[in-house]
């Protein structure tokens, strides 16, 4: 990914500005494996001096999905839009020349979901699939609404319909488009980032003794995978969030509502909504854990606002409606009253000149 046609790669390069060696995620879960440093230009992490088994465990298993699996995802994604720019490049003729593009995308896909889902999706898949999937539940973004604590994650549904519009791009070679729609592929992908980091963080900012049962291996593991995209937002907010999540930060040390607050300040740098992510969802109260209820993005806000403008709007002049009504029927009240009165004064009027002419 860093020396092949049409390399580098663009998130590809914001791991390797950040980390450095072009192999970063490899070094990072070895290192695990060995309890040793790594050797990185930022983002260190020394594993021999995590005295928690299960947070090492945590830290391997979500980096092996987040960081190799992912940027494997999109390696085989980019090689499809490679074949497809470079006509191939096998000699093939141009009425069978997409083959090669076919063929990658579709190893990228099978990258994403896994074996293990099934052919319907229903399986009890360990990678990217199934990682979006759990973390609907969690955030309450499940469903055909968005909504719901079960059924599929909307970024499964994008990431598998949109590359289903890939491939008829990529079947009539039309490359740039199928480039855009992998770019918006890749943004989908990353809100179960957002969703686990956030969670993680969560978790291991209420109670010290959470760190026993690798929550803070796995805080660590996302915050690795989320601050380098959020590196190339705001250095200054990407330390933040890495010095918040190292293990070593006592859970009355991690402020929770900062590393939210952070966090969505860069949902636009990253691709992502307030919508898509969703707040971390309480299944048992039935209600946004404290602190964690989702943020509103700028455009809804504003729609909001205007919705809310509308309906004030709407009321004032409903109120001024009825109010010039009333007025106008006690003004027509008025002049039917008027026509007996002057007809009163008008009787008087006659009586008195019939007594002075008697």
């Amino acid at each position: 990914m860093a020396k092949c046609f049409g390399c580098p790669y663009p998130e590809y390069e914001k791991y390797t500005e950040y980390f450095g060696p072009y192999d970063y995620a490899h070094q990072y879960v070895m290192a695990a494996f060995e309890k040793s440093p790594t050797n990185f230009v930022n983002g260190n992490v020394d594993f021999s001096t995590w005295d928690s088994i299960r947070a090492i465990q945590m830290a391997i298993q979500t980096v092996t999905v987040t960081m190799n699996v992912w940027m494997y995802t999109l390696r085989e994604f980019e090689d499809a839009l490679d074949d497809c720019v470079r006509g191939c490049g096998q000699g093939q003729t141009a009425g069978n020349c997409n083959t090669a593009a076919l063929i990658a995308w579709d190893e990228g896909v099978s990258f994403y979901v896994g074996a293990l889902e099934g052919s319907d999706g229903s399986g009890d898949g360990v990678l990217l699939y199934d990682l979006a999937d759990k973390h609907c539940i969690d955030f309450k973004t499940c469903g055909p609404l968005e909504d719901a604590t079960e059924g599929t994650s909307p970024v499964n549904r994008e990431v598998l319909g949109l590359s289903l519009n890939v491939v008829e791009h990529l079947t009539t070679m039309e490359c740039g488009k199928a480039r855009a729609i992998k770019n918006d592929i890749v943004n989908y992908m990353t809100v179960p980032f957002a969703q686990g980091l956030l969670k993680a963080a969560y978790r291991s900012s209420r109670d010290e003794s959470s760190k026993d049962d690798g929550v803070n291996g796995e805080a660590a593991a996302y915050a690795a995978t989320v601050v380098p995209l959020i590196h190339r937002c705001s250095e200054l907010d990407a330390s933040f969030i890495e010095k918040q999540l190292d293990y070593h930060t006592a859970a009355k040390d991690r402020d929770f509502i900062a590393i939210k607050e952070t966090l969505e300040r860069h949902y636009e740098c990253l691709g992502v909504t307030c919508e898509q992510v969703g707040g971390l969802w309480d299944k048992e109260a039935g209600t946004y854990y404290e602190g964690a209820s989702p943020c509103s993005s700028p455009i809804e806000a504003d729609k909001e606002e205007s919705s809310n403008s509308g309906l004030i709007l709407w009321l004032i002049l409903g109120i001024g409606g009825v109010l010039l009504l009333v007025a106008v029927f006690f003004l027509m009240l008025k002049k039917k009253e008027d026509p007996g009165k002057n007809k009163n004064v008008k009787d008087v009027n006659t009586e008195k000149q019939e007594q002075q002419q008697e």
